[in-house]
């Protein structure tokens, strides 16, 4: 199984976040600059260590997720496999794209929504399964990419869009770094800081196969 970002979002963090409102959250001096580029490199791997720790997408951007078979995240699975859901391994999912496979000639199908699969958005996860009376067709084997699907997802381009607590919580992971440039503190040894995961706790989920 594989999952890849084929649009990476079209802006940065750090237009999200804003530089003066980040510095103002540092307590640095907004009008100077000399620190901006390490301000925004902590910036950055706050955002992707937020991501990872959520399993989330924070700006928009589209995904191929491949997979060898159908039923690929039940490994264990004997009975059923040809009408188990396939669970897309970001959110928030905002579209599915396409949804296809190759037949064992190598063939590429594309399958048609609501003819052959549906869509369950209805949960924070969303899944695709066979339409009504269908069942997940048989795909090439021994192809790690037999089976291909493409969707977007994130919840959008502007800090508006995005959870606040999930905004604070990038915030308070640059402020601890920003105060302290090693993994702990020099006069308590913990790990920091307990307050951006608690803030990102209500948003993490699961971990889907192939995430």
């Amino acid at each position: 199984m594989g999952l890849k970002i084929v649009t990476p979002p079209t802006v940065a963090p750090i237009s999200v976040v804003g530089m003066d409102l980040l510095k103002l959250h540092l307590q640095e001096a907004i009008d100077v600059s000399d620190e901006d580029a390490l301000i925004e490199s902590m910036l950055n791997a706050a955002w992707d260590l937020a991501e990872k720790h959520t399993w989330r997408q924070f700006l928009t951007a589209s995904y191929r997720f491949t997979l060898f078979d159908f039923a690929a995240q039940y490994p264990d699975l004997r009975v059923g496999r040809r009408t188990v859901p396939l669970m897309i391994p970001r959110a928030p999912c905002r579209s599915i794209d396409s949804v296809k496979y190759r037949q064992s000639d190598g063939t590429q199908i594309t399958m048609a929504l609501n003819t052959d699969y549906i869509i369950d958005d209805e949960s924070d996860i969303w899944s695709i399964r066979p339409a009504y009376d269908k069942c997940w067709p048989c795909v090439r084997s021994r192809d790690p990419k037999a089976v291909e699907i493409t969707f977007t997802a994130g919840y959008g381009t502007t800090a508006a869009e995005m959870p606040a607590v999930l905004l604070h919580a990038v915030k308070l992971q640059v402020g601890s770094w920003w105060l302290n440039r090693e993994a702990t503190d020099s006069r308590q040894h913990y790990e920091l800081p307990a307050a951006a995961k608690a803030c990102e706790a209500g948003f993490r989920r699961e971990r889907v196969g192939g995430a």
